[in-house]
């Protein structure tokens, strides 16, 4: 059987996906030895096992060192911003602010500890506004 597979594109739920660098997907992969030349890219679909994926190649979930908190499996344990260490159980209605204080104070290091390789702002303020309606 022929799979067609698209540059960009999470080969499991077929969602158009964000690049990310390979020195991101290094730092959070268990096996290094696993991690291949190529474009990586981030499937960010909350349902997906697959995390991060290139043409020929996949990370799931569980292939991981930490779980990734915008994953709808992800326990309360699993962190939402990984420059402060919010897991998103421990998230209060004040840490949006606390969080966005910190950047402003001590900077972050998004594109690389992040698992999306981009700011976790927009998902911080959605997991809050979900748990406690309002950031």
């Amino acid at each position: 059987m022929f799979v067609f597979k698209a540059p960009g594109v999470c080969p499991r739920c077929k969602a158009k996906a964000e690049p990310v660098g390979r020195e991101t997907v290094a730092v959070h992969v268990k096996d290094l030895s696993r991690l291949k030349e190529g474009d990586y890219h981030f499937c960010k679909t909350p349902e997906c096992e697959v995390v991060y994926f290139s043409l020929d190649h996949e990370f799931l979930h569980d292939e991981l060192i930490r779980e990734i908190g915008i994953k709808s499996y992800s326990s309360d344990e699993a962190c939402i911003c990984y420059c402060f260490s919010y897991a998103k159980g421990a998230i209060t209605p004040d840490s949006f602010e606390e969080r966005n204080e910190k950047v402003k104070t001590a900077g972050c290091n998004c594109a690389l500890r992040n698992p999306s390789g981009k700011c976790c702002t927009q998902d911080f303020k959605a997991l809050t506004e979900a748990k406690f309606g309002t950031a």
